[in-house]
């Protein structure tokens, strides 16, 4: 078996084992832009869709290190497919709360994209 078989192979067993321990939330795409007069800052919500994810709540005031330095988990953290869309400041909804992505992270196998990570940040319970 070629390595990149073997890539391929555990690309397709994360997919798998996402469908089963995972879970479908809503992704609502935002753009942001800012008012050139005074700078201020307007969040637009777009189209909502149903995405499958992995997801986990975070314990408050965690942190990790990545290539960026030291960044807060935030309240919980999701990782997608590499077919999927994560945004920073999409809404993630799920279990009657609405989460925003602060940051995301492309997870790389051998260069090869798998996944796309982020950290949410709870906005609103519903």
């Amino acid at each position: 078996m070629s390595f990149n078989s073997q890539i391929k192979g555990n690309i397709d067993n994360f997919y798998t084992n996402t469908a089963k321990a995972g879970c479908t939330v809503t992704r609502t795409p935002v753009t942001k832009t800012f008012d050139e007069t005074y700078g201020q800052e307007t969040l637009t919500e777009g189209t909502s869709e149903s995405i499958d994810v992995y997801m986990t709540r975070n314990y408050p005031n965690e942190f990790f290190i990545a290539e960026e330095g030291k960044v807060e988990k935030g309240d919980a953290f999701i990782m997608v497919k590499s077919t999927q869309t994560l945004n920073v400041d999409d809404v993630i909804t799920y279990d009657n709360k609405k989460f925003r992505v602060k940051n995301k992270y492309r997870v790389l196998v051998n260069g090869v994209l798998c996944a796309t990570q982020g950290n949410l940040f709870l906005i609103e319970n519903l």
